[in-house]
């Protein structure tokens, strides 16, 4: 088993400083995956696996902050070495990112960490 490693950055807009940010991650391709959400300074996990209609919180307090989501895809599915994570985001512009890339083997592990800064 091999692990594929992949940083990223991603900038999004608070669209309505009123209103709560909601995310949910999503793993396609029929693969398994988790992930690790962190704000950056915080000493603790801010939520860990599998993560849907998650509130972060008030658009106004998120600004200025950034959110550390690390994910993790195992490749489970023998018909395709593709692995794809979507991280939605309401309340943002732009409200979807998307991170597509493949392992070399079945059984394989793909880890993304991605710095999402909110404005």
């Amino acid at each position: 088993m091999q692990v594929k490693t992949r940083d990223d950055t991603k900038n999004l807009t608070v669209s309505n400083l009123s209103s709560n940010v909601i995310l949910t991650i999503t793993i396609g391709n029929a693969q398994l995956g988790a992930n690790v959400l962190q704000f950056k300074g915080a000493p603790d996990v801010f939520a860990k696996g599998t993560i849907t209609n998650l509130d972060l919180g008030p658009g106004l307090a998120l600004r200025g902050k950034t959110l550390n989501i690390i994910t993790n895809i195992l490749d489970h599915n023998p018909s395709t070495n593709g692995v794809v994570a979507t991280y939605f985001f309401s309340g943002c512009t732009p409200s979807a990112s998307l991170f597509s890339d493949t392992v070399d083997n079945d059984g394989d592990i793909f880890s993304v960490s991605t710095d999402f800064i909110f404005s």
